[in-house]
């Protein structure tokens, strides 16, 4: 007989080829972390796991599923990262698998997709719709997520301005690789992307006042997505949403906020991480998203002041589709899906698994979940960031 409880609201519990598939436990935690800092490398604090899954607002009881062996080690685990997705007509709940891991000794045996199988059937005869993914990479789904029936849906594009050639190419290529390109046509785009650093710290927008703050504003941020929700898929913003999905204790943020005649026209949230060696900022959040060059004067004075704030990362990142190209290239920013950032740009590959069964399963409020143009997915979609 199993020593968990598998009575409660929240239980879930299965064997396969003895092992047993769990929710988590509050008893799991030191393992969990461990096993996640073994495998990935990387330190991972009680305040990430609580603000990652405990404190989730969208999903029931803690979002994660684990694996134990016959001598009640824990060998594996899955988180949930659950999501509020709105579709224009309203909104379904979502869950993006996350932090998939297993133990070295333990791989092979199709833990994986047992773990991910929880969730399916777990959150399947619950509210969340569908899974989805953003996975590095390129080309058809192989492996696991072939497994599982997943849907490719697109190539990911990404906005790139390089501020330091070098510490880029170091982290993508190697440092040998990276000194070598870093000596010519490196130097090369680093004063040109200097020169547009310049250039744009020096720009001034008339009438537009740029204000940033160290913590979110909730309110008016969702004020300002109000005024503009995509009828496309993407993380409905509210006070709830932004309360939270930004208090990830690995990322520093700042919030931009444009003003006009005292009343807020556009927002940007900015993300800032270091690995290794190297210091990135994302672009992480735009209000409103359908404006586009309505609001293009709002845009180019908050990249401006983005631009400015942020001249000692290595990169910076925009996603596709909701600041105007032509604002993003005129502050040196650049697509990684053409010449020359392409040649070592690594895209995302993005695709879906609904839970229901059927014809008509990849049909939520009437859109195709594997049809590229109804979505629009920006970095707070994605749950490393």
């Amino acid at each position: 007989m199993s020593k968990h409880d598998s009575s409660g609201e929240h239980a879930f519990e299965k064997t396969h080829d003895g092992y047993t598939i769990r929710r988590f436990e509050h008893a799991d935690l030191d393992a969990f972390l461990s096993l996640h800092a073994d495998v990935f490398g990387t330190e991972s604090s009680e305040e990430w796991f609580a603000w990652k899954f405990a404190d989730n607002p969208y999903l029931d009881g803690v979002p994660v599923f684990v694996a134990e062996d016959d001598d009640d080690e824990l060998v594996g685990g899955l988180g949930c990262f659950g999501l509020a997705m709105g579709t224009g007509a309203g909104s379904v709940l979502a869950v993006e698998p996350c932090d998939a891991v297993v133990h070295p000794d333990h791989r092979r045996r199709g833990l994986y997709l047992e773990l991910m199988r929880a969730g399916m059937t777990y959150y399947g005869a619950r509210e969340p719709t569908f899974y989805f993914d953003l996975i590095p990479g390129s080309g058809p789904y192989r492996g696991n997520h072939e497994h599982l029936d997943w849907n490719r849906v697109d190539e990911l594009a990404t906005y790139y301005r390089v501020q330091n050639p070098a510490a880029l190419l170091d982290e993508r290529l190697g440092d040998g690789v990276a000194s070598g390109l870093a000596g010519g046509v490196g130097r090369l785009a680093a004063r040109g992307y200097h020169a547009l650093l310049a250039r744009a710290s020096a720009s001034n927008v008339a009438g537009i006042d740029v204000e940033r703050r160290s913590t979110v504003p909730a309110d008016v941020f969702a004020s300002l997505y109000r005024a503009g929700p995509p009828h496309r898929f993407h993380a409905r913003r509210d006070e709830q949403f932004y309360r939270w999905r930004f208090a990830n204790p690995r990322w520093e943020y700042a919030a931009y906020v444009a003003w006009r005649g005292g009343a807020p026209v556009a927002g940007m949230i900015t993300g800032t991480g270091r690995s290794d060696d190297s210091r990135s900022t994302r672009l992480m959040d735009v209000v409103p998203m359908t404006a586009g060059v309505k609001r293009r004067d709002a845009f180019a004075a908050l990249l401006s002041r983005v631009v400015d704030d942020h001249r000692d990362s290595d990169v910076l990142a925009a996603p596709p589709g909701v600041v105007p190209h032509g604002v993003l290239t005129a502050y040196g920013f650049r697509r990684d899906d053409v010449p020359p950032i392409s040649r070592w740009a690594e895209p995302y590959r993005h695709g879906v698994r609904p839970f229901a069964g059927g014809e008509d399963a990849h049909v939520v409020d009437g859109m195709d979940l594997t049809d590229h143009t109804n979505w629009l997915i920006t970095f707070a979609e994605q749950d490393t960031s």
